[in-house]
C-alpha cells in the first residue's frame, strides 16, 4: 500500500506525520496552506502557530495507530517532563522497583472518554502519556503514600466522588480553594487506598489557580493545598529526595518498601525497615 507524507507546520514542534492515503480518508484529513493545518478527527480541530492540547490528543493517537510513537497530546507539557525526567532519575538511583509498576501510556481512548467530562491540565495529560497510573501491586509505588490512577479509575473515582457529595456542603480551606466538602471541578488522580485523594482543581477560588492540586481528606473538614500543579508537586518530590525529606525505606532482607516521610511515620510502622541509602 502507498505511503506518503503528511506535514503538519507548527513554528515551536514542526511535526511530521506519515499515514497511508486510505487511513487519510478514512480520518477525513485534508491539506491545508501552511502554516495551518486541520486535522478531523470524528470533528475538526486547528492548528494555528500553537496547536491546543485537544487537537494535540487528536494527533496523538493518530500517531500512536500509525507508528506506536507516543501521544503528541502529551508533548505540550515540557516543565512536566523535564520535572518527571528528573524525578524518574532519582528513583531509578535510590529505588528502581518502583518504577517497575508503572504502566505503558494512556491509549487515546480512554483520554477521550476524560475529555468528554472535563478539559484536563497539561501536566496530567503529559503524565498519563507516559503511563496511565500504576499496576496493582502489594507495597510502595512511585509516589510516598499515593498511587497515581489509570484514566479509567480517575474517570470512576470522579463519578462517585461527584455522586457521593452531590451536596457540597461546607468544609475550611486553603486561599484559593472553595469551602466545600466537595467541588465538581475537583478532579482525582491520585489515591492512599483509604478513601483520600490528591485532585487537581479545574475551577479554583478566588487566589486559587487552574490545576493546583489538593487534598481531599474523605474524613477531614479541611481542604488544604499541596501545590500549584502537578509540575510543582513532581519538582517538590525532587527537592525532597535530595535533600532526604522523602527516603526510601527497606525491609530486613534489603527489598524496597516505600517510599516516605520519615517525620510523618510513627516509630511502629518503622519497626523492621531501615532508610536506603
Amino acid at each position: 500500500m502507498a505511503w506518503h507524507r503528511f506535514t503538519l507546520t507548527d513554528p515551536a514542534l514542526g511535526w511530521t506525520v506519515e499515514l497511508d492515503r486510505a487511513l487519510e480518508r478514512a480520518l477525513g484529513l485534508r491539506r491545508f496552506s501552511a502554516p495551518s493545518a486541520r486535522l478531523k478527527l470524528g470533528m475538526a480541530f486547528h492548528f494555528d502557530g500553537q496547536p491546543d492540547a485537544r487537537a494535540c490528543r487528536a494527533l496523538g493517537g493518530l500517531l500512536q495507530e500509525v507508528d506506536g510513537s507516543p501521544p503528541a497530546w502529551g508533548h505540550q507539557d515540557r516543565p512536566f517532563q523535564v520535572a518527571w525526567e528528573r524525578y524518574r532519575a532519582a528513583l531509578a538511583d535510590l529505588a528502581p522497583e518502583a518504577l517497575g509498576h508503572l504502566n505503558p501510556p494512556a491509549s487515546s481512548d480512554d483520554v477521550d472518554v476524560l475529555w468528554a467530562h472535563s478539559e484536563l491540565p497539561s501536566p496530567l495529560l503529559a503524565l498519563l502519556a507516559l503511563h496511565d497510573g500504576e499496576k496493582d501491586h502489594i507495597g510502595g509505588g512511585v509516589f510516598p503514600i499515593w498511587r497515581p490512577l489509570t484514566a479509567a479509575q480517575m474517570l470512576d473515582s470522579k463519578r462517585f466522588l461527584d455522586e457521593l457529595h452531590a451536596d457540597p456542603g461546607t468544609c475550611d480551606a486553603d486561599l484559593g480553594v472553595h469551602r466545600v466538602w466537595w467541588h465538581p471541578g475537583w478532579w482525582p488522580w491520585a489515591t492512599n487506598g483509604g478513601g483520600d485523594y490528591l485532585v487537581l482543581d479545574l475551577d479554583p477560588a478566588a487566589g486559587g489557580k487552574h490545576g493546583q492540586v489538593l487534598y481531599f481528606d474523605h474524613s477531614g473538614d479541611y481542604r488544604e493545598r499541596i501545590a500549584d500543579s502537578l509540575t510543582a508537586a513532581v519538582q517538590q518530590l525532587v527537592d525532597d529526595l535530595a535533600d532526604g525529606t522523602v527516603v526510601a525505606l527497606e525491609d530486613e532482607q534489603g527489598a524496597f518498601w516505600t517510599l516516605a516521610e520519615l517525620e510523618s511515620m510513627a516509630p511502629i510502622d518503622l519497626e523492621g525497615l531501615t532508610v536506603r541509602q
